[in-house]
């Protein structure tokens, strides 16, 4: 096939050449792209061809720790340890060359090192409350509006603002001695062996970035009394940062020479993985969590953003921004119901979630139910913020079968994601379509309930791992080999299947929906 090769001189053009599944370049040569995801709970590492296709790929999980109540973290050898383990796996699975790689990393942690890279404490992860009794000090120093309108981030007790200030008033030593606080990225580019930097899509996401002009708010970290030079440089994601060190080389059993490209926050990453890189097109990543985050054009931070907890930070994209919305129970809903109506606890319950996901599509009834279901297991997440947990199913009967209630649960997280949607269009955020990724993706029969639900097209991106091929797309775009993202989603995200909504189903749904958008403010007052 013929492509463009982006090299250094400009855009020379190539024939690629594919032998054996893997990209060969006229005049020698194999390319391979390392993409590294670093989650709160876990790191996934695979190597990508040039058309986005894995050839291998390793896995590794951890846990957080909580010492005490309202505190989570993890030691950082901890997750070195593993990221090295899984990129051992990932390089060691394929005879390609690893040429470049980049990051697509959780956000919201904090990193605390000294002059000489030491850790002065474990990793402070994007769950951890320690902050939450300062908040009420600080905002009466600089308002929640005021955060909202500079750094698109709603207030919070979880952001990494609140968590230095903890630091330097419980911990002052640790703070006296912190060199640079950093998160995921920064910290493992001091491992590589690189000036320790992050990017605006992480930057965003500590309360400290003024998203509008692409720098740190200086007049925001002056006010809560933080030192602006103890946080890293910023550069646009997707910028090579040199070769990694000998020794990182070594670590991690990567050829000398590896190039490394500045990456960004996994979700942002993961939009990119999955092609979200144009207003209109969103991610809806269903694992744990249930994520939707929109592409947007340019920044959105008024007044009903932060009504409604919806964050607005940089994309991995150059001058485009991605919002964030989310429901906290996600797929841990099937896996509980799963767990529960066979007889077991969720800890002895067998297999991963894309079985259980599997299993009770395969029983769910064809047509919508007339059951309501809340999907609030554990803290609400937005647009409520509830904190209390108020899972409900409402409307059973006696003749309610284990296949009404298997669609009603599939139902109600799509039912909540329409919720989310339409607070977003309050904001001038629509979603033309849905671009669906983690164990979800390889469900049709839920990929065509979110469909119907929401009334918009759904493209599934089955076994993809999103951020870390986003990653690999970062890496590929920093080296030259995509000009740009719109390039790089040309070459590497396919779309398994594409699924329309069904016009008589989505009227059912927006009857349904105009009872289930009644259902949490009709429950808060019972239950709270």
């Amino acid at each position: 096939m013929k492509g463009y090769f982006a090299g250094a001189s400009g855009r020379t053009d190539v024939t690629l050449q594919f032998a054996v599944g893997r990209l060969h370049l006229q005049g020698g040569g194999t390319l391979g792209l390392l993409g590294i995801e670093v989650a709160d709970n876990g790191v996934t590492a695979a190597v990508y061809d040039i058309e986005g296709r894995v050839l291998a790929r390793g896995d590794g999980r951890y846990e957080p720790e909580s010492p005490q109540p309202g505190l989570v973290e993890i030691d950082v050898e901890t997750v070195w340890e593993a990221l090295k383990a899984v990129v051992g796996q990932a390089v060691s699975g394929t005879s390609e060359a690893v040429t470049a790689m980049s990051l697509a990393v959780a956000g919201e942690a904090v990193v605390p090192i000294d002059r000489t890279g030491t850790p002065l404490g474990a990793a402070i992860l994007s769950d951890d409350r320690r902050g939450s009794e300062l908040a009420m000090d600080f905002h009466e120093r600089v308002s929640p509006i005021e955060i909202m309108r500079f750094t698109g981030m709603p207030a919070g007790p979880t952001y990494p603002l609140l968590e230095l200030l903890w630091l330097k008033e419980s911990r002052p030593d640790v703070y006296r001695d912190t060199w640079r606080f950093m998160g995921w990225q920064d910290y493992i580019v001091s491992r590589l062996g690189l000036e320790p930097t992050t990017d605006p899509s992480l930057a965003g996401r500590t309360q400290m970035f003024d998203i509008i002009n692409g720098v740190w708010a200086d007049g925001i970290i002056d006010r809560a009394g933080l030192d602006r030079d103890k946080l890293s440089e910023v550069r646009p994601a997707g910028t090579l940062l040199g070769e990694i060190s000998r020794r990182a080389a070594e670590e991690l059993g990567l050829p000398t020479g590896t190039r490394f490209v500045l990456g960004g926050y996994e979700k942002a990453a993961a939009a990119l993985g999955v092609g979200a890189v144009s207003s209109g097109h969103a991610l809806n990543a269903t694992a744990g969590v249930q994520y939707l985050v929109p592409a947007l054009n340019a920044p959105v931070v008024d007044p009903e953003m932060m009504k409604n907890g919806f964050a607005c930070c940089p994309h991995v994209v150059p001058e485009m921004y991605v919002s964030i919305a989310y429901n906290a129970t996600g797929t841990a809903l099937l896996e509980w119901f799963h767990a529960v109506f066979d007889g077991k606890s969720r800890q002895t319950t067998k297999g991963t979630a894309r079985d259980v996901i599997a299993r009770l599509a395969a029983e769910m009834d064809d047509d919508p139910t007339d059951l309501l279901v809340l999907p609030y297991f554990t803290a609400s997440g937005t647009p409520y913020l509830e904190s209390k947990p108020m899972g409900s199913i409402v409307g059973l009967a006696l003749d309610t079968t284990r296949g009404a209630l298997s669609r009603a649960l599939f139902e109600g997280l799509a039912l909540e994601m329409k919720l989310n949607a339409g607070l977003l269009a309050a904001s001038a955020i629509r979603i033309g379509e849905l671009d669906v990724s983690g164990p979800a993706a390889g469900c049709r029969s839920w990929c065509q309930v979110k469909a119907d639900v929401l009334g918009v097209p759904v493209n599934c991106h089955v076994g993809v791992d999103a951020a870390a091929l986003g990653a690999a797309m970062l890496a590929g775009m920093g080296t030259g080999l995509y000009t740009d993202a719109t390039a790089a989603v040309e070459f590497c995200v396919n779309v398994e299947e594409r699924l329309l909504p069904n016009g008589p189903r989505t009227d059912v749904y927006e009857t349904k929906f105009a009872h289930y958008r009644r259902l949490y403010p009709a429950l808060r007052d019972i239950l709270s």
